[in-house]
C-alpha cells in the first residue's frame, strides 16, 4: 500500500494501462476508462462534482485522460547541433486521473479503474494517516504561570482540522505528572492554548503529553494519536 499525504500543492495521479488478451496495448480508450475511488471505512464512494465522500454519490465516476510522458534527450551534441524533436504521442494505453486530497479524511482508499468492457483494475492507498505526526509549539514560563500554544503537524505542515487535545498533562524527566491539564478544544487555525499554574525548577527537563484528536471519515470514530513533546526551563 502507498502512503500519501495531504497537501493542496500535490495533486495525486492514478494511472492504468490496459492491455488485451493477447497482450497487445489498447489505445484510444481514454472517453470510455473511468475512475472510482471508495473510502474503506465506510464504502462511501467520491462525488467528481464537490469532491466529497457519499454513501450515495451524484457524480461518482472521474474521466480519464491519456498519459503523456517526458522523453529523454541525450544533450551532448555537437557543436551547432539540434536537439531531436520532441515526440509528442502519450502511452497510447495507460489512462490517469488527478486527485485533489486535501480535504479527504484520513483513511484508506481504493481506486477502481472501470475500462470499456467493465474490467475493473484495482489499488489501495492510504491519505493522511502513516505520516510524521508531532507537536508544533510556544512555551514560556514566568516563573509560577506556564503558557503554551500548541498545535500538530504532519511531515512538517501545521494542520488546522485537529478537533482537541485530550489528556493533556506535563511530565517530570521520569515520567511522573507534574500537572494534569485535562483536555483543551476550540482551536484557533489550528492552535491550541495550554495555561498552568505550576512549579518548574531552574535546570530542569520536563514533558508535555497529550492525545491529539481528529475525525475520520463520516460515520466512523474519531482518530487519535498520543503525541509527546520535551521541554526545558534553563
Amino acid at each position: 500500500m502507498i502512503h500519501y499525504l495531504r497537501n493542496g500543492s500535490i495533486k495525486l495521479p492514478f494511472n492504468v494501462a490496459l492491455f488485451d488478451a493477447n497482450g497487445k496495448l489498447r489505445s484510444g480508450e481514454s472517453s470510455t476508462t473511468r475512475c472510482e475511488v471508495y473510502c474503506l471505512a465506510n464504502g462511501y464512494r467520491l462525488d467528481s462534482g464537490d469532491n466529497t465522500f457519499k454513501e450515495i454519490p451524484d457524480f461518482p465516476d472521474h474521466p480519464t485522460t491519456s498519459l503523456y510522458y517526458a522523453p529523454i534527450i541525450d544533450l551532448d551534441l555537437p557543436e551547432g547541433g539540434d536537439p531531436p524533436p520532441l515526440p509528442s504521442p502519450p502511452f497510447s494505453n495507460v489512462y490517469k486521473h488527478e486527485f485533489d486530497v486535501t480535504n479527504w479524511p484520513r483513511g484508506i482508499y481504493l481506486a477502481s479503474f472501470i475500462a470499456a468492457g467493465n474490467e475493473y483494475y484495482q489499488r489501495d492507498f492510504s491519505v493522511g494517516l502513516m505520516v510524521e505526526r508531532k507537536l508544533g509549539y510556544s512555551a514560556v514560563y514566568n516563573g509560577t504561570q506556564f503558557t503554551m500554544s500548541l498545535w500538530v503537524e504532519e511531515d512538517g505542515i501545521a494542520q488546522t482540522d485537529y478537533i482537541s487535545l485530550d489528556n493533556c498533562r506535563l511530565l517530570n524527566a521520569a515520567g511522573v505528572e507534574l500537572a494534569n491539564l485535562g483536555s483543551k478544544t476550540n482551536p484557533v487555525n489550528g492552535v491550541f492554548q495550554i495555561s498552568a499554574t505550576v512549579g518548574l525548577a531552574h535546570g530542569t527537563n520536563f514533558i508535555f503529553d497529550c492525545v491529539a484528536v481528529c475525525h475520520g471519515p463520516e460515520d466512523t470514530p474519531d482518530y487519535r494519536f498520543p503525541l509527546r513533546v520535551g521541554l526545558v526551563r534553563p
